[in-house]
């Protein structure tokens, strides 16, 4: 993992997963997956955009003219690779110019932004978005094979 980016680590979910797939479609599977990955896409970025509000950052300097939360990925969308593994990008726009990353990390000058470092470096902020996402598949599993 390249540094200042965020990983969902889902490796504590293959038997929930397996035990969806063979609950319902693989195609429902996929669309449970998808829709769950994209709420936790939605939350990421309202965390880092309103990390990123001109009263959580450095007073004065580039931080505050609004540049960065451009970058902030706002309606993230999933997509599959040929190992049907998903991927959804969360946090900032690593294309885009901007100062994510140095408020994730500080610089020499500016401390770190501390709501930006919990999100992308601690580890309770990343096991609850695991947590709500092993949440979501269990409860379709319950559902479906309450039915």
């Amino acid at each position: 993992m390249a540094k200042n980016q965020m990983t969902l680590d889902t490796s504590g979910l293959e038997a929930a997963l397996a035990r969806l797939v063979a609950t319902v479609s693989p195609a429902r599977a996929r669309q449970v997956v998808e829709e769950n990955l994209e709420k936790i896409g939605q939350k990421v970025s309202a965390d880092t955009s309103e990390a990123v509000e001109p009263g959580n950052l450095p007073a004065g300097g580039i931080y505050s003219h609004g540049a960065t939360a451009k970058e902030v990925i706002k309606d993230a969308k999933v997509t599959w690779d040929g190992d049907g593994v998903a991927w959804i990008p969360l946090g900032f726009d690593w294309d885009e110019p901007g100062v994510g990353g140095w408020l994730i990390s500080g610089t020499p000058k500016y401390d770190p932004n501390p709501m930006l470092r919990r999100m992308f470096k601690g580890k309770r902020y990343m096991k609850d978005l695991q947590d709500e996402l092993a949440t979501a598949v269990w409860s379709e599993i319950i559902n479906e094979e309450g039915r």
